[in-house]
């Protein structure tokens, strides 16, 4: 057998020295050798009792600032509540004549109307129905106009509707459009009339052109002339003794309601009277024929009539008000035209 070499030996003999002589004389000079939360060795010089706790101090601190995967697993961080700090409002900036900024406080400087001393209330610019500060038509019977209305209201929503609703459902459509273009042909000599009182006389000719064509090819029951051109503009609605009295410069009156009529005006209740005289109904015999055709083809013609009250109503705080301005705003434009 080949003998080990001597430095072999010595190497050997050294490291079991140090394995069995090194930790008691560490532990006789008081330095800590164990090994901390992270793997490593903590050690801390010196031989007194002081320096080995605070050593051991700061391996159990080591220790506690990193905790286990599992405690950080099962963990949940709570949610960050972030707060936000509203900002007060800056204060105005104007110019002086020099260039400098001079601030003011929120609430220094009001804003009025023009013309209105302090303290004065302005008026309200946002009322649905105020035109020129007030009403356009003066009126002094409204306790009886609004009896009146709401009897309307009720006698063309609560009967008359449900009852055209029905009148609708049993007749076709092209039945009760030839029912109305007979009675726009039937009131042709209204539109005549009050076009020459208005010295229109190339839409009195429009008009006569019309009632001609449509009379010797259908008996009015269509309005073949309605798509044609014509020299000039005519409105589809004709003119009527009201708007005839209001081109030579007569005032509305007063407003006034009349029971199944419905809106009118002094001028408009006159210019009724002018275009009965002026129906070819109104000389039909007897009476009550003349009576219950006319009745029955203006009952024929609620459709135009109905959707328009019906969304005026709905659609206003007061339908009263709103119903009396619209009716006079609306035989004013047509006195315009």
């Amino acid at each position: 057998m080949r003998r080990a070499h001597p430095l072999f030996a010595v190497i050997v003999l050294a490291a079991m020295a140090f394995l069995f002589c090194g930790p008691a004389q560490a532990k006789e000079r008081g330095v800590s050798m164990r090994p901390s939360a992270y793997g490593e060795d903590v050690s801390a010089g010196g031989s007194s009792d002081a320096d080995a706790r605070r050593a051991d101090t700061v391996s159990h601190r080591r220790y506690r600032a990193a905790p286990a995967d599992h405690e950080l697993r099962g963990r949940t961080r709570a949610p960050r509540r972030i707060t936000t700090r509203r900002a007060e409002p800056a204060p105005s900036l104007t110019y002086a004549a020099g260039g400098a900024a001079q601030a003011f406080l929120p609430g220094a400087i009001t804003v009025r109307h023009k013309g209105l001393s302090a303290g004065e209330i302005p008026p309200d610019e946002l009322d649905d129905y105020a035109i020129s500060g007030g009403p356009v038509i003066a009126d002094p019977l409204e306790p009886w106009n609004r009896f009146w209305f709401r009897f309307n209201d009720i006698l063309y929503l609560g009967i008359l509707k449900p009852v055209y609703r029905g009148w609708e459902y049993v007749t076709p459509r092209e039945l009760r459009s030839g029912l109305k273009n007979f009675l726009h042909n039937v009131l042709f000599p209204v539109r005549f009339v009050n076009n020459l009182l208005q010295f229109r006389f190339l839409e009195a000719g429009v008009e006569f052109g019309r009632f001609m064509m449509n009379t010797m090819i259908s008996a009015g029951f269509m309005d073949l002339a309605k798509d044609k051109k014509t020299i000039v503009p005519v409105d589809p609605d004709g003119e009527d003794f009201g708007q005839t009295l209001g081109y030579w410069g007569i005032g509305h009156g007063c407003y006034i309601v009349w029971p199944l009529l419905g809106p009118s005006s002094i001028r408009e209740t006159v210019g009724r009277v002018g275009d009965w005289a002026a129906t070819p109904f109104t000389y039909l015999q007897p009476w009550e024929l003349a009576w219950s055709v006319n009745g029955g083809l203006r009952f024929n013609d609620l459709d135009s009539v109905l959707p328009m009250y019906e969304d005026l109503s709905a659609a206003s705080v007061d339908p009263y008000i709103a119903m009396r301005e619209a009716y006079i705003n609306y035989r004013n434009e047509h006195v315009k035209k």
